[in-house]
């Protein structure tokens, strides 16, 4: 009756009850003590079908009702006994010695003799009358003690096989279950992966193909048709006689052209300016160098910016040469890894 169940033991029954890995019944098992503990920590109580209430209690600490069926099964074997009241100064080895039987004293009586008939002719002879065998003096009636008082739980203080075995019976369609909620679990684990991959490589693909779509909306987006490369102007050739020198005339001064400026606007940027002015717009390399002191990046001019825009002969702009083409597409592409990085 005092035999107790250890956690091993107990372990090694529900995974033979429930057909599981011995590791997956102790994971349950103590997952099913530390959500009740947690929840007796949290002021509440805990019930278990089949098992019976745990109850936490400032005064009295952690109470446990057991269920009826529960109740009935462990109470079954002590119904014969009644309660008697113990005293509080009853100890462990008073208790023992009073449980303990008293040693059998043999009867020091004689056995009575057996009158003989009154007639041995008539009736036969008696047979001898065995002496009677010493009798144990009955118990005390203190014994009724082992049985619990009312309203303390029997699973306090003993577990018995047919504890263990409710236990197994409340427990096994739950052990059964746990392999199939693991499978669920990797199962939806898998699929959380498999779906984050493909979440992020479409955010990259969309991302590579904004990128690409700007590139080249900045590269070839503009408006108004090409406009043929303006031609240096050559000097008239000083012209000499044979005989006699005569001095060169200064030329009339020229006035200063202005320069020609353009401002920027979200309809009006670098690439469509030289599209306008050049006849290409790769050729917003060159505006770019000729305002390289106000603009930080070329990607991202402030609107108002006041630009001036380079004649075409300062840098061998000719968009009917190849060449010069090449060379303003080369360094549009050097400037763009340069700044596709840079906010």
């Amino acid at each position: 009756m005092n035999a107790k169940v250890t956690m091993p033991d107990l372990v090694a029954q529900v995974a033979e009850s429930t057909r599981t890995t011995k590791r997956m019944s102790e994971l349950f098992l103590r997952e099913l003590f530390a959500t009740i503990t947690q929840s007796l920590l949290d002021g509440e109580s805990v019930s278990v079908d089949g098992l019976g209430t745990f109850k936490a209690d400032a005064a009295t600490g952690v109470t446990f009702t057991p269920a009826a069926a529960l109740a009935r099964v462990l109470n079954q074997p002590f119904e014969a006994f009644e309660p008697v009241e113990l005293s509080d100064d009853l100890t462990d080895d008073m208790l023992a010695e009073l449980l303990s039987p008293a040693p059998a004293e043999p009867s020091t009586e004689p056995a009575e003799p057996v009158e003989a008939a009154e007639s041995e002719e008539t009736q036969p002879a008696p047979k001898p009358v065995p002496a009677p065998e010493p009798q144990p003096e009955p118990e005390e009636p203190t014994m009724a003690a082992e049985q619990q008082p009312a309203g303390e739980s029997p699973l306090a203080t003993q577990a018995t096989q047919a504890t263990v075995n409710e236990l197994q019976q409340k427990l096994s369609e739950a052990g059964r279950d746990i392999e199939d909620l693991k499978n669920s679990l990797v199962n939806m684990r898998r699929a959380f992966r498999q779906g984050l991959l493909m979440g992020a490589a479409m955010v990259l693909i969309t991302a590579l193909l904004a990128l690409g779509a700007w590139a080249l909306y900045n590269r070839f987006s503009g408006n108004g048709g090409s406009q043929a490369p303006a031609t240096a102007q050559t000097a008239p050739k000083a012209t000499s006689t044979d005989t006699v020198a005569t001095p060169a005339t200064p030329a009339p001064a020229t006035p200063a052209t202005p320069p020609v400026t353009e401002t920027v606007s979200e309809t009006n940027y670098l690439s469509l300016i030289a599209q306008r002015h050049y006849g290409l717009p790769e050729y917003w390399v060159y505006i770019y160098e000729e305002n390289i002191d106000k603009i930080d990046n070329p990607n991202r001019v402030k609107n108002g910016t006041v630009i001036v825009v380079p004649p075409p002969e300062k840098y061998g702009i000719n968009a009917a040469d190849p060449a010069s083409v090449a060379k303003a597409k080369a360094k549009s592409t050097e400037l763009y890894n340069m700044f596709k990085n840079k906010k």
